[in-house]
Formats: C-alpha cells, structure tokens, sequence
C-alpha cells in the first residue's frame, strides 16, 4: 500500500497537482474487520461489495459530501 501510495503521489506531481490538491484525492482510509463485518461479510475481499452501501464512502467519491 505504501508503495502505490508514493507511486499515486508522484504521478499527480508530475501532472502539476500540489500537494493540497494530493492530499484531497488520495486518502488512504484503511477499514479494519469490523467494518466488513456490520455488512454482514466475513472477509475483507468479499466486503468490497460492502462500500457501495456506505454513504460516506459514496459520497466521497461521487463528490456529495
């Protein structure tokens, strides 16, 4: 994750972005078991379904804060 993550960061430099403008795309927001498990999935690969149900998440994206 680390690595994608500096990989992501130094794209966006290259593309001119400042490091504000960075930080507001890529938030790493790594959600612990409990969280797939309120969805009703037992392992993580499978909860990735869970985030479509999650408005803060799809918010997020979508830009409906």
């Amino acid at each position: 994750m680390k690595n994608a993550y500096a990989q992501l960061q130094r794209l966006y430099e290259q593309q001119g972005l400042n490091a504000d403008e960075i930080d507001n795309i890529l938030v790493p927001d790594v959600k612990q078991q409990q969280y797939f498990s309120q969805y009703g999935y037992t392992d993580r690969h499978a909860g990735g379904n869970a985030f479509g149900c999650d408005s803060d998440i799809m918010g997020w994206l979508f830009g409906k804060h």
